[in-house]
């Protein structure tokens, strides 16, 4: 039976239909299958990106921790550098040498740990002590110390360190384990997850405070945590494995109903970070909106952007702060390069010039000019030790300007005294040119002014050549009947300086090197010196220089002015001095012998009589058993054993000697600041010498004091 056209017609539109039925379920099984595998694969590119940021941050976590390790040992391994080469002699002189070096513990023969405050720390750390006797190179480790807390503790060796008769061998710098802990553990993903610091044993020693994650990892001991939840056995000894040999290690397990990402990452031999982030919470938006692979290829490209730039930003802000860390580290490192050279440089002179004067006793002129290049070293070295006490002060902010009345011209006429000599030494012209009539006295700083003056004048003499010129301008306008603005201008036909160094002439450590300036040292810290004090006095200073014409500094203080002092007269000369000291009685304490001596000398030769003591006791004891007006004068040591100078003081004050409160106490002390003084006058003294005991000023004190 035929088929009529009709029917080969629907059948033919019935297979096309069919076909086109079954491409349509073909291609949507093959949508469905590629939509599957698509979602397949996005779901574990989250995960691979999830576990790659996680590695990222362990990688910036470990790198982060090992710079902060490092600076600590390279900040021991420089401390056991300085005190092995140093002359330090004992324990008073490492602490005043190491002042600004942080805090460190040096460790005996038989193990015991001395501060150099004398504070006593008691370590019980057999592998530390180990260390220190082996010799080995600087060692980290972490320690409980009673009464004191948790340490992060760097240890070495020391060789041939002998400090008041007692051998250290070995030196360790203690650091808060809460540092430590500051980078090491960390929230992270808002909290979720965090970083834990563990030992070899597994129990969680540093955790953050403010982290969700802390609830599920709330016990003592991590890897009991993970083991009674059901991590592999294989993966539990591999990452405790990783943690003692300090190699990285990544394992998934799930924990509380959630799939965590657990991290090892390499930092210390006895402590081992773990990073702890629960995939599962922190891509649940992104697999709750992935119905369709238009919106879930967004979403992946937004996540993948924020993961870019939050990766960037990080990535940012850690160059940042490691550029921050390595400019402070090459400050640190040009500073002691620099006062390891500048201290160095007059300490050689002047042991250098000692031993040639030794070696030649019975030449007069050689030892005569040894000596006196000696004292210009010792001079140099003292103002270098000045300045970088002055820096010192001045950055932390405990430098403090005094008021008090002085005269102006007494100021000014000690400046030109001062620079007098080593300005006719070098064939100079040094000149004073008083602008306006000094016919009031002042009320301010005038130490400070003075230093800011010789310091100014000093640098011109050292930079102007022989045959040249240095004038000293003085001039006062008045502001109002009671204040003036005070303006000082030095200026010299020195070698000039560039205008890129004027830029920066204030910066600490800065000088200008050149043919022309190669010849000379300093501390570079003299004109930031003088800087901060104008600024201070709520003055300025400018300069204004051409190379080879010459320099010239304008100081301007505003100043209070008040009538001058009824006492007027020319001072006195040292000739006079010597006739009224003559077998007058001073009493000077001091412990040490070398300085005993010395002072004694110099007092013996001016024509006193002197009684010395070796402690504070000793002088209150032989001052109340003399007769009154026995003793002109008392010198008083400040840091003694036994008694210090200040009680000593105060017991001769309060004593019921006739002399008690007549007789003049000097200071006599090594500390110099301002601060030192006050205590002084405080405890009853009427002046501050300070150490090394510089004679004009000492010659000054007694015209003033002895009657």
């Amino acid at each position: 039976m035929k088929k009529s056209k009709a029917d080969k017609v629907k059948h033919t539109s019935d297979n096309h239909k069919w076909v086109l039925i079954s491409v349509m379920a073909v291609a949507a099984v093959a949508s469905i299958l590629l939509f599957v595998r698509s979602y397949q694969r996005l779901n574990q590119s989250i995960l691979n990106e999830r576990v790659e940021a996680v590695q990222q941050i362990g990688y910036l976590l470990s790198d982060k921790v090992t710079m902060l390790k490092d600076s600590y040992l390279g900040e021991t391994r420089q401390l056991v550098t300085l005190l092995e080469n140093s002359c330090a002699a004992s324990m008073e002189e490492v602490r005043r040498m190491f002042a600004d070096s942080g805090d460190f513990l040096l460790v005996t023969a038989d193990g015991k740990f001395h501060a150099p405050d004398g504070s006593t720390w008691l370590i019980k750390d057999n592998d530390l002590r180990m260390n220190i006797v082996q010799g080995a190179d600087v060692v980290s480790t972490f320690a409980t110390i009673q009464t004191r807390g948790d340490y992060w503790l760097f240890s070495s060796g020391l060789d041939g360190v002998i400090l008041d008769g007692v051998e250290y061998v070995g030196l360790v710098k203690p650091v808060d384990a809460r540092l430590y802990a500051d980078v090491a553990t960390i929230p992270l993903y808002s909290g979720m997850g965090a970083s834990y610091v563990i030992d070899i044993h597994g129990f969680i020693v540093m955790r953050p405070q403010m982290a969700e994650a802390n609830e599920v990892f709330k016990g003592y001991n991590l890897y009991n945590i993970l083991n009674q939840a059901g991590i592999a056995r294989r993966e539990l000894e591999q990452l405790q494995n990783a943690v003692i040999n300090e190699a990285p290690y990544q394992c998934i397990t799930d924990l509380g109903g959630m799939t965590w990402l657990i991290q090892s990452v390499s930092v210390d031999a006895d402590r081992g970070i773990v990073i702890a982030v629960p995939i599962s919470v922190t891509a649940k938006d992104t697999y709750g909106q992935m119905r369709s692979v238009i919106l879930l290829s967004a979403l992946v490209v937004l996540i993948l952007a924020a993961l870019v730039l939050s990766t960037l930003l990080f990535m940012m802000k850690r160059n940042q702060a490691v550029k921050l860390e390595q400019a402070k580290a090459r400050a640190k490192n040009d500073f002691l390069d620099k006062m390891s050279h500048d201290i160095r440089t007059p300490l050689n002179a002047i042991i250098g010039m000692h031993e040639l004067a030794l070696n030649s006793p019975d030449d007069k002129e050689v030892v005569l000019d040894c000596l006196k290049k000696a004292k210009m070293s010792s001079s140099y070295l003292v103002s270098i030790i000045n300045d970088v006490l002055d820096m010192s002060k001045i950055e932390s902010g405990k430098m403090t300007i005094s008021r008090r009345q002085f005269s102006m011209e007494e100021l000014l006429d000690h400046v030109m005294q001062m620079e007098e000599i080593p300005a006719r030494e070098k064939n100079l012209s040094l000149s004073l040119n008083i602008e306006s009539p000094i016919n009031t006295d002042f009320i301010g700083d005038s130490v400070r002014i003075r230093q800011c003056l010789i310091n100014i004048i000093s640098n011109a003499i050292k930079f102007t050549p022989e045959g040249g010129r240095i004038v000293v301008d003085y001039a006062a306008q008045p502001i109002d009947s009671k204040h003036s603005r005070i303006r000082f201008s030095i200026q010299d036909t020195g070698i000039g300086m560039s205008e890129d160094f004027l830029s920066r002439i204030f910066t600490p450590f800065e000088q200008e090197f050149s043919s022309l300036t190669s010849a000379y040292v300093g501390s570079g810290l003299g004109l930031s010196i003088v800087n901060s004090l104008v600024s201070l006095m709520g003055g300025d200073i400018t300069v204004e220089s051409e190379m080879g014409i010459g320099s010239i500094f304008t100081i301007t203080i505003p100043l209070s002015t008040i009538p001058m002092s009824a006492v007027t007269g020319e001072a006195e000369s040292d000739k006079e001095l010597s006739v009224r000291i003559r077998n007058r009685r001073v009493l000077v304490a001091e412990d040490n012998d070398i300085n005993r001596e010395i002072i004694s000398m110099l007092l013996k030769e001016m024509g006193f009589v002197v009684d010395t003591a070796v402690h504070g006791r000793d002088a209150a004891e032989q001052f109340a058993q003399s007769e009154p007006g026995y003793y002109s004068l008392i010198l008083m040591d400040i840091q003694m054993p036994v008694m210090d100078g200040l009680e000593a003081t105060k017991q001769i004050r309060a004593s019921e000697h006739p002399d008690s409160g007549a007789i003049p106490i000097v200071a006599l002390s090594a500390n110099a600041f301002d601060d030192d003084t006050q205590r002084s006058l405080d405890a009853g003294m009427q002046a501050h010498l300070a150490k090394p005991v510089d004679l004009a000023e000492l010659k000054r004190i007694l015209k003033k004091y002895v009657m």
